[in-house]
């Protein structure tokens, strides 16, 4: 995950400026504190049923998945999602209407 778009300069600030990142090593043997109580490595994996990664989620403030994005996307296109997400537009329009009205720079 170092590598690829989130090596990227502008990707880390787009992240930083919408989203509480959270990395999440799936081999790991760690111990989540959630508001719900706690969740290991092992059950995060299960409950999103991770099949490989990279894997990437966005969550809504209650826990529960917006958008799944399963392995690698360029920079360019993760831009375009996490604009799509951060400012809000998923909620008025999916992602093919979003892209078409930045094609038409609306």
């Amino acid at each position: 995950m170092e590598k690829g778009p989130f090596s990227d300069e502008k990707i880390i600030n787009l992240i930083n400026a919408y989203f509480t990142p959270i990395k999440v090593k799936t081999t790991a043997r760690e111990v989540f504190k959630t508001d719900k109580g706690e969740i290991s490595t092992k059950d995060l994996v299960r409950s999103f049923k991770i099949r490989g990664v990279p894997a990437t989620f966005f969550l809504k403030p209650d826990g529960t998945i917006l958008i799944n994005i399963p392995g690698y996307k360029p920079s360019d296109d993760f831009e375009l999602v996490l604009k799509y997400i951060g400012e809000d537009h998923y909620k008025d329009k999916n992602f093919s209407e979003y892209l078409r009205s930045i094609k038409q720079g609306s």
